[in-house]
Formats: C-alpha cells, sequence, structure tokens
C-alpha cells in the first residue's frame, strides 16, 4: 500500500499510510506513514473499541497537515 500511495501522491492526491509492521513500511517510504504497532486485521484498533479507533484516525488526519518532508514515519504511543 505505501507504492499505492506514492503513486496517489504523484498525482497530487494528498495520502496517509498506515502500517502494523515497522520494517517494511520503513523501506517503502510513502510520504506519511503512521505505524500504529496493531496487527494487520485490526490497523485501527480492537472491533469495538471506538475511542481507541477514532484516537488512530485523529492522529492520521493529523498528520496529514503537519507533515512536512516527504517520507514521514510517526508511530503512535503504545496504550498506557
Amino acid at each position: 500500500m505505501g507504492l499505492v500511495a506514492r503513486a496517489l501522491e504523484a498525482r497530487g492526491i494528498p495520502t496517509i499510510y498506515l502500517a502494523a509492521l515497522r520494517r517494511p513500511a520503513q523501506l517503502v517510504r510513502a510520504p506519511r506513514t503512521l505505524f500504529t504497532g496493531n496487527s494487520n486485521s485490526q490497523i485501527v484498533g480492537a472491533p469495538g473499541d471506538r475511542d481507541a479507533q477514532r484516537g488512530v484516525l485523529r492522529r492520521a488526519l493529523r498528520l496529514l497537515t503537519e507533515a512536512t518532508e516527504p517520507g514521514t514515519f510517526v508511530e503512535l504511543a503504545p496504550p498506557a
């Protein structure tokens, strides 16, 4: 998906790559990556955990406006 994000960005469409696996996401160097650390099947959080899901989505949208450097990689803090 990171390569798709790069292609879309090249056409002027802003993207955010939500990643579950750190190393592959770092290698692809999507324009903006948010590493959630969650499993691939629950990238934004566990089913029914609306607060966690909203938190991931809010952070992703904030990243969309804050990232100024290509290849920005942000890691979510683990839950307290």
